[in-house]
């Protein structure tokens, strides 16, 4: 299946360490850019490129887009937690728009999977799960609901298109069988 948000690429944040997230990744956690105050995604991205900032994340997301700004074999600097940040994939998600942007969030993240960049078991948490903080916010009761969103968009499958099948390719299957 192709995407249904816009994958962007084309920021580099310098806020990360080196390589330590081992891929497949087990965990991801998730992060609300602060209070449902209307902030804007290109702010959010700017900041957290900012090399005065000293925070980071492995992606943005607001409803039907995807800034990939960390790469993801990368230690984001996000968590508060070293844990958290060597072997998490961590992502800064819309607060102001909770409902519009799970969507894209489960996508992402089934995309990741069937990528190899994350485990089909992986565990989703919140940022709160690694640090005394109030984020994810409205995001943090729905963090299930976003795991069994993922579950059910890798189980969608193209279906298979009918095709005849020539006399040749039967022969071959017969004499296979024999």
């Amino acid at each position: 299946t192709g995407m249904s948000y816009n994958f962007i690429t084309k920021y580099n944040s310098p806020n990360h360490g080196a390589k330590t997230v081992l891929l497949p990744c087990k965990d991801v956690v998730l992060h609300w850019w602060g209070t449902p105050a209307n902030q804007d995604p290109q702010g959010i991205i700017n900041w957290l490129c900012n090399p005065a900032s000293k925070v980071s994340s492995h992606s943005v997301i607001w409803p039907g887009n995807v800034a990939c700004i960390v790469d993801y074999c990368n230690r984001s600097w996000a968590n508060g937690n070293n844990w958290a940040n060597d072997n998490s994939i961590t992502l800064e998600c819309d607060p102001s728009h909770v409902n519009e942007t799970i969507p894209t969030i489960a996508e992402y993240l089934a995309d990741l999977v069937r990528q190899g960049i994350l485990r089909a078991d992986f565990r989703l948490s919140g940022h709160k799960d690694w640090y005394s903080t109030a984020c994810p916010g409205d995001y943090y009761d729905r963090l299930k609901e976003i795991r069994d969103l993922v579950r059910r968009n890798l189980t969608l499958v193209e279906p298979k298109k009918e095709g005849k099948v020539t006399e040749a390719q039967a022969n071959r299957i017969i004499e296979l069988l024999e």
